[in-house]
């Protein structure tokens, strides 16, 4: 028997705030290194990071709307809803 993890159930950070207008703070539950990329809603990529803290700020002041964050480490992945307010 082959029994499999989603990488989502497990999930490997938490984001705050959600919404957010200046700054998103993500915190590694895990791990201190990090692959960091936000995407539109069309799938652009509109921000990257690497980073090797477990406490990231990522600024988000130069973005409005709703975007997709997706945090990869050796650990998983997890992907977020992000809505950045002005």
């Amino acid at each position: 028997i082959v029994v499999t993890i989603d990488e989502n159930v497990l999930p490997i950070a938490s984001i705050y705030p959600n919404p957010a207008t200046d700054a998103v703070y993500i915190e590694l539950l895990n791990d201190k290194l990090a692959n960091i990329y936000v995407y539109d809603i069309v799938g652009k990529l509109v921000l990257s990071k690497k980073s090797d803290n477990s406490k990231i700020k990522l600024d988000v002041s130069q973005l409005s709307g709703t975007y997709i964050l997706k945090i990869v480490t050796d650990k998983g992945q997890s992907v977020f809803r992000l809505i950045v307010t002005k």
